[in-house]
């Protein structure tokens, strides 16, 4: 048995040099590896730590306040030398909402206001009054100030609160629409799509309409359209 271990685990010159070879190359990459290892966190922080420390003494503008420091703290401003004819620069959270409300008893026209005008009324502010221009502009006008209910977000209690501070001004202009060309309708918050083609199928076939009764007669309007778009269309 001895003999037969004793050839099984015999090696001869070019093995012994191919395992030495092995062995070599094994040490070699562990002492790389070694080398190569990231250096203790501890080691680093101090110097981050010296970095930061350094850059906060020294001030890029030494102890001078600059305006846009000032606009950001207000501890800042408040360090200011002021006069009477500096005031300081502005703040930059400015509201554009007036702070001017109109009292009691003095109205706008409601046609003619525009959005910096309109926040002067109690109980709108500035998003609230560009979304009565965007509908007033889209409607070509309120005949009614009724209308203001339909703006978006509008509530009972703000409607309210804001009817008394207005008056209708000029009344809209009104279009033309039985002379149009069919396929030049306007688009309008009180035409919706079926109206307009119903409309447009008429003047591409007569070439004009003949009047409210004309389209009463169709199954697309009814009394009522004829009562908001008589005050924005005629024939």
């Amino acid at each position: 048995m001895n003999s037969h271990l004793s050839k099984f685990f015999r090696f001869d010159k070019s093995d012994l040099l191919v395992f030495f070879f092995f062995v070599c190359l094994a040490g070699v990459g562990a002492t790389l590896l070694l080398w190569g290892k990231p250096q203790n966190k501890a080691e680093i922080l101090p110097q981050t730590n010296q970095i930061a420390s350094n850059s906060q003494e020294a001030p890029l503008y030494g102890n001078t306040a600059t305006p846009s420091a000032a606009r950001r703290s207000p501890a800042a401003r408040d360090s200011l030398v002021l006069s009477k004819d500096y005031i300081g620069p502005p703040t930059s959270d400015r509201s554009y909402t007036s702070s001017r409300k109109l009292p009691e008893g003095i109205t706008l026209p409601l046609n003619q206001a525009d959005s910096a005008t309109l926040t002067q009324v109690p109980g709108i502010g500035a998003t609230f009054a560009q979304r009565i221009v965007r509908y007033r502009e889209r409607l070509g006008g309120f005949y009614t100030l009724l209308q203001l209910q339909e703006v978006y977000g509008m509530t009972t209690e703000k409607f309210q609160q804001i009817y008394p501070y207005f008056t209708l001004g000029t009344a809209p202009q009104r279009i033309a629409l039985g002379t149009l060309p069919y396929d030049s309708l306007p688009q309008h918050p009180y035409l919706n799509r079926g109206q307009r083609n119903a409309i447009a199928r008429i003047l591409y076939r007569d070439g004009k309409l003949q009047g409210w009764q004309q389209l009463a007669n169709l199954p697309e309007f009814t009394r009522d359209d004829s009562i908001r778009l008589g005050h924005y269309f005629t024939f």
